[in-house]
């Protein structure tokens, strides 16, 4: 299959360069098939808790196209909004935008009662709190606290606006269909996958022109619009 093939999803097919990066995807999609039998539940709490969270929830959705966007049979919107009102009280009582809602303090006690770092501290968490402010975390955590209350799972990913010049950080609500985790031996996040469909014009807005792999950089001149599949690592 040539680099500017598209298989029947829309979706550029396009190779893994590296060993490396072979391995990365065999483990995501061992990952994708473990969770098959729980996501047959899930599809139940998306379309009677959490409706339009995406369609068919976790199934792999490649555009907004793919959504079925006209619900029938929900004649009781009971859970639709204990969901709804229950991650309005988290956000509000956690994380409210209306007040600091957090400290600093050092695991040194010595350090705590001395005037002077208490001052620093006290400085940098304000720093903290302006920039969320200024950021769109308030909007991210809500979505978050949806997945929340309807999945009993949530992921936020926090990444900084520029890798050399400080202008702030931006956050994404990660949907849940496309997070996969490792766990280490004390039940800790070992690795994290996320999948994400971009255009090609969002890939080259990212990482750059010449830093984009060939079959990338021919999408994108000749202006394609499909999606391209990428897994993300950390």
């Amino acid at each position: 299959m040539s680099d500017d093939d598209e298989n029947e999803s829309g979706t550029i097919k396009q190779p893994v360069a590296t060993q490396a990066g072979k391995k990365l995807v065999r483990r995501y999609q061992e990952l994708v098939s473990d969770r098959k039998v729980v996501e047959g539940s899930w599809d139940l709490i998306e379309r009677f808790v959490y409706p339009l969270g995406g369609g068919k929830y976790f199934q792999p959705l490649s555009s907004e196209g793919e959504v079925n966007w006209r619900r029938r049979n929900i004649y009781d919107d009971t859970a639709i909004l204990g969901a709804d009102t229950l991650a309005a009280s988290i956000h509000g009582s956690l994380t409210s935008p209306a007040v600091k809602w957090f400290d600093f303090t050092f695991a040194d006690i010595e350090l705590n009662s001395d005037i002077e770092s208490k001052t620093w501290l006290e400085n940098c968490g304000l720093k903290v709190w302006d920039t969320l402010q200024q950021s769109n975390f308030n909007l991210e955590v809500s979505e978050g606290y949806l997945d929340l209350t309807a999945f009993g799972n949530t992921c936020m990913a926090e990444v900084p606006k520029d890798d050399l010049t400080w202008k702030g950080v931006t956050f994404d609500s990660v949907p849940l269909r496309d997070c996969y985790f490792e766990e280490d031996e004390f039940g800790q996040i070992l690795k994290f996958y996320r999948r994400l469909m971009w255009k090609p014009s969002q890939i080259v807005s990212k990482f750059g022109y010449d830093n984009c792999p060939q079959f990338v950089c021919d999408a994108f001149d000749s202006a394609v619009s499909s999606s391209i599949e990428l897994i993300f690592t950390v």
